[in-house]
């Protein structure tokens, strides 16, 4: 994967998707603390895992933008400022 997301990221792309960290984790072979680890910046995602999960998100259609529009964003609906749509978690 050629860009790395940010924890806040992965916790957005999983919302976007309506999808639960038990059913993102089945999905990817990853543990469920382990994802939420991840996605709270707890700890550090492991490369290896990191692409697994980015991989996961971008074959359903997300897209990680790390620019000065950071955020993520489905593909049919690309980023623009008037489009921007942020979801903030409390950390």
């Amino acid at each position: 994967m050629s860009s790395i997301c940010t924890p806040g990221q992965l916790a957005a792309a999983r919302a976007m998707l309506h999808l639960t960290q038990a059913q993102v984790a089945e999905e990817t072979g990853i543990a469920v603390s382990t994802l939420r680890k991840y996605e709270t910046g707890t700890i550090d995602a492991r490369a290896d895992l990191l692409a697994r999960v980015q991989g996961f998100y971008k074959a359903r259609g997300v897209l990680f933008v790390n620019r000065s529009l950071e955020g993520v964003y489905l593909e049919h609906s690309p980023p623009t400022e008037d489009a921007r749509v942020e979801i903030r978690f409390k950390l």
